[in-house]
């Protein structure tokens, strides 16, 4: 399975950024320890991780309803690595970049 996703910085989540998600990564098979294993290998980070989507927290179960070519954002914070999924509408980057601003209690 391709997954899109987009490294997001602190200032990008005050500011409108470019909402283009260009780089992708390619999971064998979906599983959580799998998402994250890849999702550390591409940020770099050994930090905490966490998978939102508006308000409410990812599991293993939600990881494997997603379609090929699904979107996240992936931000370092100083204590985690927020994961948020891009829900494909209009606003859904806007919406996952709300999810990690409410993570991180930036809000």
């Amino acid at each position: 399975m391709w997954i899109s996703f987009k490294l997001i910085r602190t200032e990008d989540l005050y500011r409108d950024t470019n909402q283009q998600i260009c780089r992708q990564l390619y999971l064998p098979r979906m599983t959580l320890v799998g998402f994250e294993e890849e999702i550390r290998r591409v940020s770099g980070s050994t930090k905490p991780m966490v998978i939102v989507s508006g308000l409410f927290y990812w599991h293993e179960m939600d990881l494997g309803t997603l379609d090929d070519n699904s979107s996240f954002l992936i931000h370092e914070s100083e204590d985690s690595l927020p994961v948020s999924y891009v829900e494909e509408e209009e606003n859904g980057f806007d919406k996952a970049i709300q999810a990690i601003r409410h993570e991180l209690n930036l809000n």
